[in-house]
């Protein structure tokens, strides 16, 4: 069994979040920037139209090769944002333009969803095949199964400063140590 940490977020966190989308507007736009994470058939069947990207092209390439990242959609287009494990493949420098690009591209009162990768993984099977650590600069390296990955693991202090232009709703840590944010951006 492959781990993954996005499989453990609660479903009760998508469906809070679409409630409070929902109380908002009646007919809400939403837009998924997940990394991978295709959530867009699990939404829509709740009755939201969801719009998705190509976060690898819009969001991770450019962030890779130092350019801006620049989300090919107007201002204000979208009441709610889906942000799923993305923020764990930028490197530090690139995470404020995501997370300005997600404020740009809010309408005023809309809402963010944003989750954030864990501090450790879960071995149920206790095959001892995953492998974690941290450099200084806080990145975390994970060999899970024979793969190695990168990722770069916000602590909530870090979370509260990339989104200081938006009112925090909520800040979660889970128990996997998986944070997830829903923010809202002021009027």
């Amino acid at each position: 069994m492959r781990l993954t940490w996005q499989n453990q977020l609660a479903e009760s966190a998508y469906d809070e979040f679409l409630a409070l989308l929902r109380r908002r507007k009646t007919d809400p736009s939403l837009l998924d920037l997940s990394a991978g994470y295709d959530l867009v058939t699990k939404i829509s069947a709740k009755g939201i139209p969801v719009r998705s990207i190509d976060s690898r092209k819009e969001i991770l390439e450019p962030a890779r090769s130092k350019r801006t990242i620049a989300i090919d959609q107007p201002p204000g287009a979208f009441d709610g944002i889906l942000c799923l494990g993305t923020f764990g493949f930028l490197n530090r420098q690139a995470a404020p333009e995501l997370a300005e690009e997600i404020h740009r591209l809010l309408a005023p009162s809309g809402l963010a969803f944003v989750s954030f990768a864990p501090v450790w993984a879960n071995d149920p099977n206790d095959t001892r095949s995953v492998r974690t650590f941290f450099d200084r600069e806080g990145n975390l390296y994970r060999r899970d199964h024979g793969e190695f990955s990168t990722f770069v693991v916000y602590q909530n202090r870090e979370i509260e400063a990339l989104f200081r232009n938006f009112k925090i709703v909520a800040l979660v840590t889970q128990t996997n140590g998986a944070r997830r944010l829903t923010a809202m951006k002021e009027s």
